[in-house]
């Protein structure tokens, strides 16, 4: 009997865990490591989806919100503007995602 080669998982298996582990983190309130793995994840979607995707919109929404959270109003604003522009080219200007960190944006000035 042959075992079949499991490779490692792919870029995108990792910032899908990326991305779990930090909503976990951020739900038990550890907004600090949460920040560094939406991070590691954006780093990863940039790079393999490129910098206009719309799941590049929605981490950087993620990062404005626990920036957001840390009191961070500067950050957590560049990052809304940021998911605001990165979303409407991905989904439109009217799309909701696009509209509430749009929202979320406006609520930091």
């Amino acid at each position: 009997m042959r075992l079949r080669n499991l490779s490692s998982p792919g870029p995108l298996s990792l910032c899908l865990c990326q991305n779990n582990v930090a909503t976990v983190l951020q739900i038990l309130g550890r907004a600090q490591e949460a920040l560094g793995c939406y991070e590691h994840a954006l780093g990863i979607k940039e790079h393999t989806m490129g910098t206009e995707h719309s799941s590049v919109a929605d981490t950087l929404f993620n990062l404005g919100s626990v920036h957001r959270k840390l009191g961070h109003r500067r950050e957590a604003s560049e990052y809304f503007l940021r998911s605001a522009t990165v979303s409407a080219k991905a989904r439109g200007a009217n799309h909701e995602h696009t509209l509430t960190a749009i929202e979320q944006y406006n609520a930091l000035k």
